[in-house]
């Protein structure tokens, strides 16, 4: 017996197959642009490309899982109250928490100027993390460390891209 897929049930299976289609695509057509410039820098089809390898890496392997649940079967979905997500909270706590992350994504802009981006983006995923994902104070600043730590590395030294406000770039506390 064939297994077959109805159109109306998977709906996410085909948004998947579309969007892994669109980022072999711009993978593809970022190419064209220019992946690195004649000065070895970094060019105008380095993020196009990057962004589209990892929508078609992402999105190909959720097709490819929710492809194989289709034609096997799935697996059930697990009992919960109605309106709950996966965590268990409900329509009250997701709108809290949707309102928080909106007050805190302000107040990290508003912040930039002032404090400079390592700093405000540290903030913010902390105040995050403690605060909607529920994670222990210790457990949030470790991994906004980590973050901060990986964006300063990869795009202030390595890349040589002007992050905005203090930055932890090697002599750059010392005085003149």
């Amino acid at each position: 017996m064939r297994a077959t897929l109805p159109l109306a049930r998977h709906g996410q299976l085909i948004a998947f197959g579309v969007l892994t289609g669109l980022g072999a695509a711009a993978a593809v057509a970022a190419v064209g642009y220019g992946v690195w410039s004649d000065e070895g820098r970094i060019g105008a089809g380095f993020l196009p490309l990057t962004v589209g390898l990892v929508i078609l890496l992402t999105c190909g392997i959720l097709f490819a899982v929710g492809l194989r649940r289709a034609l096997t079967g799935g697996t059930p979905a697990p009992d919960r109250p109605t309106g709950t997500d996966a965590r268990g909270r409900g329509p009250a706590e997701r709108a809290r928490n949707l309102r928080i992350v909106f007050a805190v994504t302000l107040a990290m802009v508003a912040a930039l100027p002032y404090v400079g981006l390592l700093t405000a983006f540290g903030v913010y995923i902390t105040v995050i993390s403690t605060v909607v994902e529920k994670r222990r104070w210790y457990v949030s600043l470790g991994i906004a460390l980590a973050v901060v730590t990986a964006v300063q590395v990869v795009f202030g030294i390595l890349l040589g891209v002007p992050l905005p406000g203090w930055t932890l770039t090697p002599g750059s506390w010392a005085a003149p």
